[in-house]
Parts: C-alpha cells; structure tokens; sequence
C-alpha cells in the first residue's frame, strides 16, 4: 500500500509553516530531476505491458483506505502493489512514470475536496523519489528487471520492499510533523509504524504477480485479485471499528464535560440569582432616588387602555394639584399650546408606528395660572411581540429657562447693544425681504438711507466714550421719531445709522425725511449728565428698485452718497448718482496706481525759485510733486495729494520727496559754492507732522546727505497746528534742534491766527495769494497785507509771500518792504535740469544782483500746488 499525506483545514495549507514551504519545495525539485532523468534514459521495449501497468495503478489507487488515529488523517492506496510488480518487471526508470500517474490519480479521484496544487506535486515527487530509492536498492542487493529466479530473488526482493517502506513513510511523516508541529517519531509511530506488513504482503503478491506476466500466464492473475481485495477490505474494516470506538469515547467524553459543566453552571446560577435580586432592589432604589432628584416630572401612557399617570412632580412642574388633571391623552393634549399641540400629535403617532426609536419633542404647556411654560417631552415605547405599542413612559423637562436664554442670544446676534436697535445682520436681512419684494413688484419703491454724524470723533476726544455712548443712544432715539411705522432703523456700527424707509412714492418722499431728520439735530441733544451737544448728521441717499441685485449694492451706494454729502461741506444730504460710483472707482483705482507709483518711478519733483524781492537774488526753492503716469498722462496734485491724505499713502510719499528733496540739495551744493546756502523748502502734511518717528527721519535724512545748516526748511499748514496744539509744539521744538527752518505756510486761508505767529517757533511766514488777488484800488488789501508783513518781521519771523505773477505785485510787495517772494512772475516750478540752469545763471549774474525773468508780464492762471 501507498501512504500519502495528510489532509489538513483549509487555513493550516494557506499558512504553511516555514520550514514546511521549504521542505515541500525541496522534495518537489527532487522528485522533477528525478521524472527529467528518467524521461532521458528510459527505454520502453513492452509498451503493451507499461500501459497496462499505468491503467492499473491509476484504477487501484482509488482502494485507499484512510487513517483516521491521529489529528492528521493519512490515507493508504493499494496502487503499491501494481508499481512494485512495475518495479520488478520493468525497472526503476519506467516505474517511475507508472507511479507518477497513480500519485496523479490518487490525489485527484475519490477525495472529499480539492487538493491545493502544491500537495499533487508533492505526492506526485515523494513516490517518484520512493520508487527511485527502491529501484537503487533492489539492483545494489542483487536484482534486476525481469530475473525473478527463486531464492535468489529473495534478498533483492525484502531489500526494496524495505526501502519502499521507509522512503514513503518517511517521507509523509516529515511532511506532517513540519505542518501539525508534532513530533517525527510519534507522527510515524501514530500512523505508519503499525502498517509495515502491509508493504511485505503487498511485495510478496507483486512477485507472485511478476512471476506470472514473467511466464506468460497472465490468465492466474485474476487470482491474486481476492487475498488483495480481502486484505484491503479486513483492514478498511478495521480501521473503521476504530473510528467507531474513537468517535463513541470522544462523545462520552464530551457527553461527561457537558455534565460537569451543567452542574457547575447550576451552581453558579443559584449564586448569581441571589446577586440578581440584589441588583434588582439596588436599582429599584436608583431609580426612585433619580426620579425625586431629577426634578423632572414622569409619566406612564397605557396605550390600550389610554389611561396615563401623571407623576406628583409632573403635576407640580404646572402648578397643578393632585385632583386638577384627568387620566387621559386628551387632558394631557389639552393643556399644550395650540401652535405645538399637532407637532406633539404627530411625534407621538411615529413613535407609536416604530418610525423614531424614541420620542423627543419640546412644546408649550399651560400652567394652572394661565401662562405657558416650555417643556422637553421625551419617552419610549414598550411593544409586545408583533412589535405593537401597549406602553408609553417618559418625563418631563422644563426648558423654559433655555429657550429665554437662546431667546435673548438671538435678540443679542440681531441687535446693537448700546441702542437695540438691529444691527449690520439684522438690517441686511430686512433689506434682502424688501429687495425680494422689488423683483416680484415691479413698480414697489423704496429707500435706504446712510446717516453719519458729523464730527463724532471729536466728542469722543474731548468729552470721553461715556458721554459718546450717550449721544449716540439720544441720536437713536431722535432717529427714531422720524420713521413712520413699518420703516427700519438700524445702528451699523460707530456713528454710522441706516434707515429704510419701506414703500416710497418717490424721492420728494425720502428728501421730506432727510430734511425732518437734519432740522431735528439743529437743536442741541440732552444727554444723561445735563449737558447740551450741538451735532449734525450727514446724510446718503439710494432709491431702491429692482436694478439692484444684493443688499449690499444698495448700502454701498447710500454710503457713496453719504460721503458726497460729507465732502460738500456735512450737515447736508445727498441722492445717488451712477457719477458718484464711477468717481469712487476712479478714486479707488487712482489709491492703487499711486501705491505703485514710487515703485514705477512715476513721481517726480519740480523747483520753484524763492527770490529776495531787496537785489532779485536767488534765495532758494520749493520742492513740489509732480505724478506723471506711465504714457505721459499728469495728474494734478489737486486729485492725488487729497487722496493720498485720505488714505494715508502720504506719509511714505511725504518720506520719498524729503529724501529726493535733500538730495537735490546736497548735489546743488557741491556743484555750487554760495556765501549763504540756497534754501530748499519740503511741505509736511499734518498727517506727516504727527507721525511717530517724524524727527528721527528728518534727522537721518540731514545726516545722510550731509546738508548744511539752515538749507533745509519744513513747511507747516496752520490746520496742523490748530488740530493738536501740543503735540505740534512738542514736534516743532524737536525739529528746530535738528537745526531745520520751520515756515508756516497759507497763511491767511485759514485760521489766519496771530497767536500761532506769537506761540509756535516758526522761522517765516508764507501769506497766501489770496492777499494779492483783490482790486489793487482797494487800499484795505494792501493795508492787511502790511499789517501782517509788519507784524511778522516785529516777531523777527522772515515773510514769503506766493503767487506773484505781475510786476505790479512786485512794486506794491517792495514798497511794504516784504523780504521774499514766489510766483510764475518769477519761475513756473521747473525740473532738476533747468533749476540747476537758473542756478548756473544766478551765479554769473551775481554782480547785477538780480534774477532775470523768465515769465511775462501777463498773469498766469496756473496755481503752484504743493504737498499737504
């Protein structure tokens, strides 16, 4: 008989142990050298023979009789005895293939399931090896193909049917112990030790059979097929008495355990049934301990009979006493508001129809003294085996508290705090309501109006956000008087409001509300502390219309208008206009273009000549900016300077011309040699002037251009000093330290003050045009014009007077012996190039002691802008 080897669970041959991957591999590259050899040297002379042989062996490898006495069950094949008769007919070399097709057909025909590929070959190697190994031994003790003479066949004969015994069961026995983890004696002695006869048996029957196809008598084969077949079957029999015995002992073992397990868990469970009831009262008194410190109020609905309790607490929770509520859903139902008594209907029917798997649902409750109080509903159904309700128990919480506090954080999210008046959100949500409405309505008309109070900052300052706050909660107030009902007002933010008037007929409509609104604030506003504050507002005005698609167009343009309304001098309100936006566009788009301006070399400065009125000579310049856009095209200082205040781009523009200014200077300088430095005046805007780090920078920029004492002069608006008089002084004082000249400039176009000539350390006074432009007949020009160079040149203050531009300007400014002067009569503002050429010139016609002059004697009507 044939052993081969185990047949193993499914997860054991997807995970072979390491060691049994290798040996399986090792004994399948043998046995395929082994086929390869043979396949080259065999030489088949019977083929009739060899054939009959392979179908044989294939037909008896199906008799296998399996070895179930281990965990490994192992099979045995009665196919040994046909490739023992191969091996002693024909030779190891053709046997191998007789076994190979019966290994082939053992591992394939008659098996319970599919053996994985690498196991055929592995049976297929391991008795191809086997054969290989008895075929060796059965020629080295003396036998050979076809001799079967008696005795000498003997030795030969129990020498291979040995050594097919031990190569095959050694063979499988390593296979299994690699695989199962047991060890190789016992696997051998559990499941082949026991079946040794077998083999001799089986060799003997094969001589006898090889004696016979040897003599021609294959007619006595059919002798030998009963004491095989009667071996087989005693031993399948056997083998099956076995089995028998070894399932009835495992299940009287089984059997046992489970009694023992039975009675245990008897025991057990007697012991965990005390400790259940335990449990049970424990959680018994959980449970009524957490329903009376809950503080929620419980209930029980029996569904079938529609009878609910109501708990002494739930009952207490609306005021209620023991007797003053029914039994039933309706008494219950009764009580809830009539806006949630439907939504509770309905949370109840999709619990009770298995649609929720609990019950949740917050409502309003009548208490006994009529007011309704909110409650969170929830509860579970109990269900008996068709999944139908029969109960329904739950509690009651009151929430009321919650939905107050979520009430006023909502109220909080849509209102200003200061005034309650909505805010930007809320505002912007009615707008959208009124926008949707002008869609749907075509001819619907409405209004926004952007309000501003004017000069708000200034209370701020002077008085303290205390009383700003209150002057805005009475500006609210006072707003709000003005509305007509269905009209919104709303505080954006700051000092900024927003009303939207709601179905206008047209704008005299919303004019009539802007003009009530600014005769409201012609009369002072009280405030909490007595006192009486005088403030205007300024108005912006969008008529709304289905042309606008967002609500934010609509603020923006009121805002747009609003600061019209504001630049036309405040106190005023304004209606939109599409020039009004493209102007803001334009603005906006010049803010940029003139951030990137000193980046693209696109500013530039231009000199006017300072002349000394006593002998024409140069006294110095005025450095002014000039912005020249890429293309040529200039824009006026008038449009860009005002802006750049606006925006702030001033201060690092006002940087760029006192560094470009004292360059200029200090090239000039060593170019030319003067008794007394030429002057190069730079205007500083009051932004500039109130800059931190405004001194350090003028003081850098002497330092690093190295710039004479006395060249460079800062010209200082009167709106500087007047704005914060104490942080200009302290300014100021700093500068004059650096040293630098210090002239204060239009003088006499705004506060024309004396006490800022007295108080501030200037070094001149620059009077503004304006004095020069009245009718020369009219002495009171003239008078005011001396009077103001008197007063100056009496405080020891220097006087330039700008904007000359007629020679009898220059007559009436010598015979009020006013010191310097400036204007196209003299030089229109020129580049670098030329003042270095009106320079060049003063210096050859220094003997005359006079500038020539370079305009005529028309008048020009071109202003010398500066920068402010």
């Amino acid at each position: 008989m044939t052993a081969a080897p185990p047949q193993t669970g499914a997860r054991q041959e997807a995970k072979l142990p390491l060691l049994a991957r290798v040996y399986v591999a090792g004994v399948i590259a043998a046995g395929a050298l082994v086929l390869v050899y043979c396949a080259t040297h065999v030489h088949v002379t019977q083929w009739a023979l060899f054939i009959s042989l392979i179908v044989l062996s294939c037909l008896a490898s199906a008799l296998k009789v399996r070895l179930p006495l281990t965990r490994s069950a192992s099979t045995m094949s009665v196919s040994y005895v046909v490739d023992f008769t191969a091996l002693l007919l024909l030779g190891p070399e053709q046997t191998v293939f007789v076994a190979a097709a019966s290994a082939v057909a053992q591992s394939t025909l008659n098996v319970r399931k599919g053996n994985p590929f690498y196991r055929t070959l592995f049976n297929i190697a391991a008795i191809v090896l086997t054969i290989e190994f008895a075929g060796v031994v059965f020629g080295w003790s003396g036998g050979g193909a076809g001799h079967l003479g008696w005795p000498q066949i003997a030795t030969p004969l129990l020498a291979a049917a040995t050594a097919y015994y031990v190569a095959n069961t050694t063979s499988v026995s390593v296979a299994v112990a690699l695989t199962s983890g047991q060890r190789l004696v016992r696997v051998w002695n559990d499941n082949f030790l026991w079946c040794a006869p077998s083999y001799f048996v089986g060799a003997t029957v094969a001589m006898v059979a090889a004696t016979i196809v040897n003599g021609a008598s294959q007619w006595l084969l059919p002798i030998l097929i009963p004491p095989v077949y009667l071996t087989f079957r005693s031993y399948k029999v056997y083998l099956g008495r076995l089995e028998d015995e070894q399932r009835h002992t495992q299940q009287v073992t089984e059997l046992h355990d489970q009694a023992q397990q039975a009675l245990k868990f008897a025991q057990q469970s007697e012991g965990k049934l005390r400790e259940t009831l335990q449990l049970l009262k424990q959680s018994e008194e959980r449970y009524a301990l957490a329903a009376a410190g809950s503080n929620d109020g419980l209930w029980d609905w029996d569904v079938v009979r529609n009878r609910v309790y109501f708990s002494p607490r739930w009952k207490a929770m609306l005021g209620l006493g023991d007797d003053e509520v029914g039994n039933t859903l309706l008494d219950w139902l009764n009580r809830v508001h009539p806006d949630e008594v439907e939504g509770l209907r309905a949370a109840l029917g999709a619990h009770l129809a298995g649609e929720t798997p609990h019950l949740e649902h917050e409502h309003r409750i009548q208490t006994a003294a009529g007011a309704y109080r909110w409650m969170l509903c929830r509860g579970i159904a109990v269900r008996d085996a068709d999944g139908t309700a029969t109960r329904v128990a739950g509690s009651q919480t009151d929430v009321t508290d919650r939905h107050e506090a979520q009430a006023r954080l909502e109220h909080a999210a849509r209102h200003d705090s200061l005034t309650n008046l909505p805010n930007r959100s809320a505002f912007m949500q009615e707008l959208g309501r009124v926008l949707g409405r002008s869609k749907r309505m075509g001819d619907y008309r409405y209004s926004v109006l952007f309000v501003d109070v004017d000069r708000f900052k200034l209370v701020n300052d002077s008085l303290g956000h205390l009383v700003g706050d209150q002057l805005l909660k009475a500006v609210a107030y006072k707003l709000g008087t003005c509305l007509r009902t269905g009209d919104v007002l709303a505080r954006l933010g700051g000092d900024e409001f927003t009303i939207l008037l709601d179905g206008v007929n047209g704008p005299g409509d919303v004019e009539f509300v802007a003009e009530r609104v600014q005769s409201l604030f012609r009369e002072p506003m009280k405030i909490d502390s007595g006192r009486d504050i005088f403030v205007t507002t300024s108005i912006g005005i969008t008529m709304g219309g289905p042309h606008y698609e967002h609500p934010e167009e609509l603020l923006r343009d009121a805002d747009t208008a609003m600061y019209r309304a504001k630049a036309l001098g405040k106190a005023c309100h304004v209606v939109f206009e599409q020039r009004m936006r493209d102007h803001a566009v334009v603005r906006l788009n010049l803010e940029t273009e003139l951030r990137r301006a000193i980046e693209n070399d696109e500013l530039k400065l231009v000199y006017q000549p300072v002349i000394c009125l006593k002998n024409g000579a140069l006294s110095g310049f005025e450095a002014l900016l000039r912005w020249e856009r890429q293309g040529g095209e200039m824009i006026p200082p008038s449009e860009f300077i005002p802006l750049a205040e606006e925006t702030g781009v001033i201060v690092p523009l006002g940087i760029w011309v006192l560094g470009e200014a004292c360059r200029q200077a200090a090239l000039w300088q060593r170019q030319y040699r003067f008794d007394e430095p030429l002057t190069m005046s730079v205007n500083i805007s009051p932004r500039q002037l109130m800059q931190p780090g405004i001194v350090e920078a003028v003081g850098q920029m002497l330092r690093k251009h190295s710039l004479a004492h006395g060249t460079l002069a800062l010209e200082i608006t009167e709106s500087a000093l007047a704005e914060d008089a104490a942080t200009a002084m302290r300014v100021i004082k700093e500068l004059k330290m650096l040293p630098v000249q210090l002239l204060l400039d239009d003088f006499g176009t705004g506060y024309s003050s004396l006490g800022h000539l007295h108080r501030f350390p200037v070094d001149t006074v620059k009077i503004d045009r304006s004095f020069l432009a009245k009718d020369p007949l009219d002495p009171s020009g003239s008078n005011v014009l001396a009077a103001v160079v008197s007063l100056a040149q009496n405080l020891g203050k220097g006087v330039i007077v700008e904007g000359i531009e007629t020679a009898e300007q220059v007559e009436r400014l010598r015979k009020l012996r006013c010191p310097h002067a400036q204007g196209f009569y003299f030089s229109k503002p020129v580049d670098a190039s030329e003042a270095s050429a009106l320079i060049a010139l003063a210096m050859a016609t220094a003997s005359e002691r006079r500038l020539p002059i370079s305009g005529t004697d028309e008048p020009s009507t071109e202003a010398a802008p500066r920068v402010h």
